[in-house]
């Protein structure tokens, strides 16, 4: 028979199949994420039960019910929520509005930092930019035409189009030309 609840688990989205179902009547009907809502306080509730026993049995079903509970109120909040409810209480509405502006912000702040570090990668990478400056000047030093590193930054920095510190700290740790 339809809207018999099994073994199986069954979705069910007719509020009046559900009210049948578990015994109860409201007025003003339920509707479907409110019985989510209702079905997972009272999982939270035989959890809570469960878990003040010293059974390790009581306890993995503990553990059971909580899981099933946290799932059954996200189904309500996805589909209602606390703003969205019958009769919302305007301080969780402007909560609500608020996070979700500076969960916008931060959104924005993270897209535009991401923006400009791509940006500022692609103009190193570029030619003539400063990772191949790096290497140009690495190669001179390792052709041996400069007995020190700071006479070959300094002869070469200016024809690179680089100040003499970068020229220089593109050469540390580099080998001796052999």
């Amino acid at each position: 028979m339809e809207g018999e609840i099994s073994g199986e688990a069954q979705l069910v989205d007719d509020s009046t199949l559900l009210e049948a179902n578990l015994g109860l009547t409201c007025d003003p009907r339920l509707e479907v994420a409110e019985y989510a809502l209702l079905i997972g306080l009272h999982l939270a509730r035989s959890g809570v039960v469960c878990l003040q026993s010293n059974s390790h049995t009581q306890h993995l079903l503990a553990a059971h019910l909580l899981a099933n509970a946290i799932e059954a109120r996200g189904y309500w909040m996805a589909t209602r929520g606390v703003t969205r409810c019958r009769n919302p209480i305007s301080t969780f509405v402007r909560a609500e509005e608020i996070l979700e502006k500076r969960g916008s912000e931060v959104w924005l702040r993270k897209e535009r930092s991401q923006s400009a570090r791509r940006a500022a990668l692609a103009k190193h990478e570029m030619p003539g930019g400063s990772r191949d400056n790096k290497e140009k000047i690495r190669s001179i030093w390792a052709a041996g035409k400069y007995s020190s590193r700071d006479i070959c930054a300094e002869q070469e920095c200016a024809a690179l189009g680089m100040s003499f510190s970068t020229a220089r700290k593109a050469l540390r740790g580099t080998p001796d030309p052999a």
